[in-house]
């Protein structure tokens, strides 16, 4: 794998999980590290990659394994301080929406692995052999106002 193939594996990663999202946020970015946590949005980010060994049969060293993730935030009820504590009803809606999200992203997304469509705009060649393991979900935030789920999974070639 090279950068531009994993850009493009970002990009296919946040289409993917947009088509997935019942109602998706309108901000859809791909981010290199982190993000900030500002707004409701759709992020695929590059999260780490792994050299091959250089060796002599290879003229550079090569990326072999890439770990990628794709993150929905949605609009978080809480407390600046000045304001009472959020209604726990507003409280477990928001959560039933964080829930629906998490599903839709892991059942979508691996259904598309397993079809075969997840990456449709990288060619054939580039992820032949290349095995996917989904690592898992985690909580995000709430953070000023914001919480989510971010899904990971690793590319290896």
């Amino acid at each position: 794998m090279n950068t531009a193939t994993i850009q493009i594996l970002l990009d296919d990663l946040l289409d993917a999980a947009v088509a997935e999202l019942s109602s998706p946020p309108a901000r859809q970015i791909t981010a290199h590290g982190g993000f900030a946590f500002d707004c409701e949005q759709v992020t695929s980010r590059l999260m780490d990659w792994t050299l091959t060994p250089l060796d002599e049969r290879a003229l550079f060293p090569v990326i072999n394994v890439i770990t990628i993730a794709v993150s929905v935030l949605r609009c978080y009820p809480h407390s600046t301080g000045d304001e009472p504590i959020p209604d726990a009803a507003d409280i477990t809606a928001a959560a039933l929406v964080l829930a629906a999200d998490l599903a839709e992203l892991t059942e979508g997304l691996s259904s598309r692995w397993e079809a075969g469509t997840l990456f449709p705009t990288v060619t054939p060649d580039v992820l032949e052999g290349t095995q996917v393991g989904w690592v898992g979900a985690r909580a995000l935030g709430p953070e000023g106002g914001f919480a989510g789920w971010e899904v990971t999974l690793t590319l290896r070639a």
